[in-house]
C-alpha cells in the first residue's frame, strides 16, 4: 500500500509537468509573427513614355504586314523579379519589389505599338495570329539590371533585335540596342522609373533598326 501512495504523487507530478509543457508550446506558437508581417510588396510597370513620337521619315510606302515574336529573355530575365549588381558577373533580386510581368511580355505590346505608330507597315500584329506576313521581328531581353556603384545607380537595358524577309528566308536586320539611363536615387523605385526613361531610346532605335532595309529597298512591296 505504501507503494502505491508513493507512485500516485509521482504521477501527478508527470502529468502537471506535461500540462505545463504543452501550455508553454502553445504560448510559443502564438507568439510568432505573421506571414503578413515586413514590408508590403511593391509592383512596377513598363508603360509607354509619355509624349514619345517613332514616326519614321522618308517617304517608304506601307505594303507589308509584320509579326511581331513574343520577346525572349535571357537567363536571369524571364521571371518578375527585379534585377540588381553590386559587382561584375553577379546579379541579385530585390526582396520586397518586383516587376507586373515578366519585362518581354510588358515589352511586346509597347514594340507593336512602336511600329504601327512608325507608319512603315500596313498592319502590324503580335504573334500568333492567322495572317499571311511578309516580315518578322524577332527579339530577346538580354538585359534589365540596375547597377549600383559608387554612391550612384544606373539602368542597363540590352535589347537583340532581328527582322526577317519570310519569303526568301533571309536576315534583313540584326543589332544589339542598348540603353543606359541613370536612376535618381538608389531604390528598386527609381530604377523602375529609369527603366521607363529607357524606353524612349530603345523603342526609336528599334523603329529606326526595321527601318532602314526598308529604305535602302532590300525589301520591295510584293516581296521583290
Amino acid at each position: 500500500m505504501r507503494t502505491n501512495n508513493v507512485r500516485q504523487p509521482i504521477r501527478r507530478l508527470r502529468q502537471g509537468v506535461l500540462a505545463a509543457v504543452a501550455v508553454a508550446v502553445l504560448a510559443g506558437c502564438t507568439a510568432l509573427p505573421s506571414r503578413g508581417t515586413g514590408p508590403a510588396r511593391q509592383t512596377y510597370l513598363l508603360q509607354w513614355p509619355e509624349g514619345l513620337q517613332v514616326r519614321a521619315s522618308g517617304t517608304h510606302r506601307a505594303c507589308h504586314t509584320l509579326l511581331v515574336s513574343s520577346p525572349r529573355a535571357a537567363s536571369g530575365f524571364a521571371g518578375t523579379g527585379m534585377a540588381y549588381s553590386q559587382t561584375p558577373y553577379r546579379i541579385s533580386y530585390f526582396a520586397y519589389n518586383q516587376w507586373v510581368d515578366a519585362p518581354g511580355r510588358m515589352l511586346e505590346p509597347l514594340l507593336v505599338q512602336a511600329l504601327d505608330r512608325s507608319g512603315l507597315f500596313s498592319a502590324v500584329v503580335p504573334a500568333p495570329a492567322p495572317v499571311a506576313a511578309d516580315l518578322r521581328l524577332d527579339t530577346e531581353v538580354l538585359q534589365l539590371t540596375q547597377a549600383f556603384s559608387d554612391h550612384r545607380s544606373a539602368v542597363h537595358f540590352d535589347l537583340r533585335v532581328r527582322l526577317f524577309e519570310l519569303k526568301r528566308g533571309t536576315v534583313l536586320a540584326d543589332r544589339l540596342i542598348r540603353a543606359e539611363e541613370r536612376a535618381e536615387a538608389e531604390t528598386p523605385g527609381a530604377g523602375a522609373a529609369a527603366a521607363n526613361r529607357a524606353l524612349r531610346p530603345l523603342l526609336r532605335a528599334v523603329v529606326e533598326t526595321v527601318g532602314a532595309p526598308l529604305a535602302a529597298g532590300r525589301v520591295g512591296c510584293g516581296g521583290g
